[in-house]
């Protein structure tokens, strides 16, 4: 071995005291381990929207407001009229209620559209849904929903449980109520690559009694 000499031994002390000060007075890395997993898009809450593993994924994980939508739009009825002569309304409307182990959910969404005889509006659909769902442990929830449409009449009541094994992975299992009626439904979404690949398997129970069945192979960017 070569030796030292006194001067570029005492820095070089020097520079690995200061290294491994820096490195204990570190409160917590730059980048947070959620920063190399991608975040889902928010879903909004839809008590008639049949469950799957990618609607189940998007409603964990990201925050549930959202801002008033309005949209307005004037076509036309027919090709060969000259311009505009109808209206379309749609307005939505998102909030949320949020805890360190529960969050609840709000909405209300409508359209309209104007009458061809009397170019009044008349209400296509009127939705009214909330939800609640409530943490147990870091990977397993309770999710009870409840959605009232006015046109068409209807209602519908849901309950989920959802496993998360490693944290990462989706696993649910949801009975829903519809008209007297109970469709359950279970799923499955098992990350093959972190981030980008995964295989969705689910199944439920329609009016008939039927299963239906689905699998697929899904590739996020």
């Amino acid at each position: 071995m070569f030796p030292i000499r006194p001067v570029r031994g005492a820095a070089l002390v020097a520079a690995l005291l200061c290294a491994c000060h820096a490195v204990a007075g570190a409160e917590k890395p730059l980048l947070p381990a959620a920063a190399f997993r991608p975040v889902p898009a928010c879903a909004p809450i839809d008590p008639f929207a049949d469950a799957s593993p990618e609607r189940q994924e998007r409603s964990l994980g990201c925050d549930a407001d959202i801002p008033l939508a309005m949209a307005v739009r004037t076509p036309r009825l027919r090709p060969t009229d000259t311009g505009p002569n109808a209206v379309e309304l749609e307005v939505d409307r998102q909030v949320s209620l949020q805890g360190s182990y529960f969050t609840g959910v709000a909405r209300f969404g409508m359209t309209a559209a104007s009458d061809p005889a009397d170019h009044r509006l008349q209400p296509r659909r009127n939705l009214v849904a909330a939800s609640g769902t409530i943490r147990l442990t870091d990977d397993f929830a309770m999710d009870l929903g409840l959605g009232r449409d006015l046109l068409p009449a209807r209602s519908r009541v849901t309950a989920t449980a959802i496993y998360r094994p490693e944290g990462r992975h989706l696993m649910y299992l949801q009975v829903a109520e519809e008209a007297g009626l109970l469709a359950p439904a279970v799923g499955l979404r098992w990350w093959l690559i972190p981030g980008g690949a995964s295989l969705d398997v689910s199944a439920r129970r329609a009016a008939d009694d039927s299963i239906e069945p689905r699998v697929g192979l899904r590739w996020s960017q």
